[in-house]
């Protein structure tokens, strides 16, 4: 009889436990912790955030790729003027003949554009004319000697420009040197005496001069100056 009801309790007790798991098995699953709510949420922040960093990264590669590109069209620019220059009668002028007629050569030589830009010149040609010394004017001294009566020089030739000048010694007698169409005339001096005269000789021929002492001239106290073209 007693193992009848021992029975009858181990049934009772595994009935029990069965219809328990069953139970729990339909329950709603529990809903999360709060503490695992925030951990997610800080997952989806750094998520935002790593995002961010990187579109702003990509911004300024991009940025920098543009720029990169836009230099070589700013060099260009800046070549562009590379052979400009200033001719003799200050016309400012690009390397490939084109003429800037709004530009302005300032008080330092640079030329300040149209743009606002300054550049400097590639040379300056007001500056580097050179001026031939065969072809500039020279001055010219002549030491005469004259006695009764000549002179030592009969002859003596410069070029159209000169500036001339005679130093004049008398060595014998009274005297003195001159030529009219220059109006050229040293002081009379005695023997031992010495006077000059300057002038310029800016007309093109040949032109006598002589001592205006008396009949000097008359007795051939006469000498030739001759101008020539330069």
């Amino acid at each position: 009889m007693k193992q009848k009801h021992i029975l009858i309790i181990l049934l009772a007790g595994a009935l029990i436990a069965v219809v328990a798991l069953v139970l729990n098995g339909n329950e709603a699953p529990s809903a999360p912790v709060a503490g695992d709510t925030s951990a997610e949420a800080n997952r989806e922040g750094t998520e935002d955030v790593t995002a961010t960093e990187n579109s702003s990264e990509a911004g300024m590669v991009a940025t920098s790729g543009e720029q990169s590109a836009e230099a070589p069209a700013a060099t260009e620019k800046k070549d562009e003027y590379a052979g400009t220059h200033i001719m003799p009668d200050g016309t400012i002028m690009m390397e490939d003949g084109t003429v800037l007629p709004d530009a302005v050569i300032q008080a330092d030589g640079t030329i300040l554009l149209t743009s606002g830009a300054v550049i400097t010149p590639a040379f300056d040609m007001r500056k580097d004319v050179e001026v031939d010394e065969a072809d500039a004017a020279q001055e010219v001294v002549i030491d005469m000697v004259g006695t009764n009566f000549a002179y030592d020089i009969k002859q003596f030739t410069v070029k159209k420009g000169d500036t001339v000048t005679v130093n004049f010694v008398s060595d014998e007698g009274f005297h003195d040197w001159v030529v009219d169409e220059f109006e050229a005339t040293t002081q009379r001096v005695n023997e031992g005496g010495a006077t000059s005269v300057t002038f310029v000789a800016d007309e093109v021929g040949r032109f006598q001069y002589y001592c205006s002492v008396g009949s000097h001239r008359e007795q051939g106290m006469v000498g030739y100056l001759v101008v020539e073209e330069r």
